[in-house]
């Protein structure tokens, strides 16, 4: 029993393989037992000397000869000699000797330690050998071929042999519509990208990655409802954690002219703590609340905004949004924050927002000092002079 065991250890398990072996001598039987008494205690060095006492007594059964190579390179493998463990399988497939399905899966074998040391193509070549030479290739043969296409930015011809592995085991590891999904999104084949990470969440529906994937996947591929639908999905069922995932969701209703989604949205956030309590944050809500045309939502948000900030424009910002609404009173006191703070971009046009609130507010001194400012500067001095002008114009009429 203990060969099998071995072989088991060693090899893929074969259906119905076990039965069709040609049969092993006495001699071959005892050190192959040997190697793998040897092998359980983790003692490589033994092993190899049971195998090579069966290579020195092996009869002249080339079958014999092929498994003690075959078992010779599987033990060198796993004693960490990568290139005598590749020298000893190509010898036994070299034998001629092994049942196809065996040949093959000590091919995949080869492969793998060539693709381990860098080999691609020489595993590349053995691969769509065995693939030629078998009359039904196992679909991890063509698994394999793919991955290392894969691994050389080969994409293209990665997605034949992928193709063909799928088509072979139609409910296969989550790694193969993981490879798929890659294959896939290279070659900017967004449909078939969708339809393996459908088939990933269909499996995992809690898993985070396969959502956003999804999401990004359906944006590339000009479906940016159903990548909203996919980051909400993933949203109500707690599933974004990160800062980031979250906001992606607000970035996607802005992108797509959804601005009051966003909105609340991101008020939700906000004041649930799920995202940072910052300028930054404050700031794109009340952008989203100017989007969606709702101005006294947009001035709470920006003097929140604001007020977390050293930053005299975002004041100024303010000011301008208070005077839309013709809130002079707040128009006032948020250009004289503003002020106060210095450093303006355009403080001509601060100078300019302060008169035009003054005046409105018939604070007359207030609003000519302004304007004597904003007439300083030559973007203002023509609309500033016209505005002093006007308030002359009052004064005498109010004194007539």
């Amino acid at each position: 029993m203990k060969l099998w065991m071995l072989i088991a250890l060693l090899l893929v398990t074969l259906p119905g393989l076990a039965d069709r072996l040609p049969p092993v001598s006495q001699e071959t039987w005892n050190q192959l037992n040997r190697a793998y008494t040897a092998l359980e205690q983790n003692n490589h060095k033994a092993a190899l000397k049971s195998l090579d006492q069966a290579i020195r007594h092996a009869t002249t059964s080339q079958y014999e000869k092929a498994l003690i190579w075959r078992t010779r390179g599987s033990v060198l493998q796993l004693a960490g000699r990568p290139k005598a463990a590749a020298a000893a399988l190509g010898k036994a497939l070299d034998t001629h000797a092994l049942p196809i399905e065996l040949a093959v899966q000590t091919a995949m074998e080869l492969a793998g330690n060539l693709i381990t040391r860098k080999q691609y193509d020489q595993a590349i070549s053995l691969l769509e050998h065995w693939i030629e030479e078998s009359p039904d290739p196992p679909a991890e043969l063509y698994l394999l071929l793919a991955q290392i296409y894969a691994t050389q930015a080969m994409y293209t011809k990665a997605a034949q042999p992928l193709k063909k592995a799928l088509q072979k085991n139609p409910t296969p590891p989550d790694h193969w519509h993981q490879l798929a999904v890659a294959v896939h999104y290279q070659l900017k084949q967004y449909g078939h990208c969708l339809s393996h990470l459908q088939k990933l969440l269909h499996k995992h529906p809690k898993d985070a990655d396969y959502w956003l994937q999804l999401a990004s996947v359906h944006q590339l591929n000009n479906q940016p409802e159903k990548a909203i639908a996919a980051l909400e999905a993933a949203y109500h069922q707690k599933l974004l954690k990160t800062e980031q995932e979250k906001m992606m969701l607000t970035s996607l209703y802005l992108q797509h002219d959804m601005p009051f989604k966003a909105a609340l949205f991101l008020d939700e956030l906000l004041r649930s703590g799920q995202i940072a309590d910052n300028t930054r944050h404050w700031s794109l809500l009340s952008q989203s609340w100017y989007q969606a045309r709702d101005l006294k939502k947009s001035s709470t948000a920006l003097e929140e905004a604001a007020r977390r900030s050293g930053n005299s424009d975002l004041w100024l910002q303010l000011a301008r949004l208070y005077q839309a609404q013709e809130n002079w009173l707040a128009s006032k006191a948020a250009v004289q924050t503003a002020l106060a703070k210095g450093k303006l971009s355009d403080p001509e046009q601060a100078y300019m927002i302060l008169g035009i609130a003054s005046a409105h507010l018939n604070e007359t001194k207030i609003a000519r000092d302004a304007f004597r400012q904003a007439r300083n500067f030559s973007d203002t001095r023509q609309q500033a002079g016209q505005w002093l002008n006007w308030l002359d114009n009052e004064l005498i009429g109010a004194n007539l």
